[in-house]
C-alpha cells in the first residue's frame, strides 16, 4: 500500500482515513491536516452532485465495487481529475470504503484537445464541402439549389432509416457533393461530331 503508485485510502464517517503516501502526494496536504478534511471538500464543487448520485447508485443496486471519475482539488487548488474504484468495508465495526484512486488528468486534457481538434476538422471539412457544392451550383445554375435538395432527402431517409448519427452526417455530405465532377455541358455523340 506505501508503495503504491495509485492513491489508496479508507473512507469513513466523511472523513478520509488510513491515507497512503500517494494520497498525501496527490492532493498536497499533510497526512494530519488530510485526516480532518470533510471529504466531500476535497471534491470539486461541480462534481459533488455526481458523487452523491454514484454513491445512490451503488447502494441501491448493492454491487460491491463502483469505479467512476470525478474532479478533486488538490490543496493549491489543482483540479485533478481522479478515476476512483470504491468498496464497501467494515472497518472497526462500523461501515466504510477502501478507496483506489488514479490521476487520470493527462488522459482527460488528451481526450478534451482531441475533442477539439475532430470538433475543427469536422467545422473544417464542412466549410469545404459546401465550397465544392457551390463551385458546382456556380458552374451549373440552371440546377441551383439541387444538391442541397438531395442533401436533406438523403439525410431525412437515412434518419428515417435509424442510422446513427455519423452516418447520417456521411449521407448528407455525401448528397451534398453528389454532383462533383459533372460536366456542365452535354457530352458530344460520336455518331454526330456537331452535337
Amino acid at each position: 500500500m506505501n508503495n503504491s503508485n495509485d492513491a489508496i485510502f479508507i473512507a469513513q464517517d466523511g472523513l478520509i482515513k488510513f491515507p497512503n503516501p500517494k494520497t498525501v502526494q496527490m492532493l498536497g496536504y499533510p497526512e494530519e491536516e488530510l485526516t480532518k478534511i470533510p471529504y466531500m471538500d476535497l471534491i470539486h464543487p461541480d462534481d459533488r452532485t455526481l458523487l452523491s448520485e454514484y454513491r445512490q447508485k451503488r447502494y441501491d443496486s448493492k454491487e460491491p465495487t463502483t469505479t467512476y471519475s470525478i474532479r478533486v482539488m488538490s490543496r493549491s487548488r489543482e483540479e485533478i481529475w481522479a478515476q476512483i474504484s470504491s468498496v464497501p468495508i467494515v472497518w472497526e465495526d462500523r461501515s466504510a470504503t477502501l478507496n483506489f484512486v488514479r490521476d487520470i488528468t493527462i488522459q482527460k486534457k488528451a481526450e478534451e484537445e482531441l475533442r477539439n481538434s475532430l470538433e475543427k476538422l469536422r467545422k473544417i471539412t464542412g466549410a469545404t464541402i459546401q465550397a465544392m457544392a457551390q463551385t458546382v451550383e456556380v458552374r451549373d445554375p440552371y440546377t441551383a439549389g439541387h444538391q442541397k435538395r438531395v442533401a436533406d432527402l438523403a439525410r431525412a431517409i437515412a434518419t428515417r432509416m435509424g442510422l446513427d448519427a455519423d452516418r447520417v452526417n456521411g449521407i448528407r455530405t455525401a448528397g451534398a457533393i453528389h454532383d462533383i465532377g459533372k460536366s456542365p455541358y452535354p457530352l458530344k455523340s460520336s455518331a454526330n461530331p456537331g452535337c
